[in-house]
């Protein structure tokens, strides 16, 4: 009988432990996978700044709706859960344009502000992303990341 007891017991133990071992593991992937993601949306906006700071080389305009930004010669857009940057002469917001990003990453979600009336020289970029295949346990969703971006020329000015 005290065998019987003794091994619950350790069952009991042993269970504990498991449990224990598997929130660790759980925390451990949830931190690896929140860094990806993390750092794949910081990469991409400064893909995405890079480019909006050439969007007015030589002092043409920028226009800027809330989810592409045309400049001269170039249009950063949002399709299909993945960036694109089209490059060219007269290119729009329809323009096919090269992906950009990790395949890994789905952004959810890309706006450009540029309100010529309080100051022509900034743009302020939002993006937005999402792993594509996140396990079940996992609980950051979505990741949000805003900067303001000072163009590089004034404008004609």
């Amino acid at each position: 009988m005290e065998l019987l007891v003794a091994l619950a017991l350790g069952l009991v133990v042993i269970a504990a432990a498991l449990g224990f071992l598997l929130q660790i593991l759980r925390a451990g992937s949830e931190i690896v996978l929140s860094a990806r993601l993390q750092q794949e949306l910081r990469t991409s906006m400064a893909v995405v700044v890079a480019e909006v700071r050439r969007a007015r080389a030589g002092g043409g305009d920028v226009v800027a709706s809330p989810g592409c930004l045309v400049g001269t010669g170039i249009a950063i857009s949002l399709r299909d859960g993945a960036l694109r940057v089209a490059r060219g002469p007269g290119v729009d917001c329809e323009a096919a344009g090269e992906g950009m990003g990790s395949p890994a990453v789905r952004m959810t979600a890309l706006r450009f502000t540029h309100e010529v009336s309080v100051n022509d020289r900034r743009v302020q970029v939002e993006l937005a992303g999402a792993l594509r295949s996140s396990p079940a346990f996992f609980s950051l969703r979505e990741v949000r990341l805003r900067q303001v971006v000072a163009l590089r020329s004034n404008g004609g000015g």
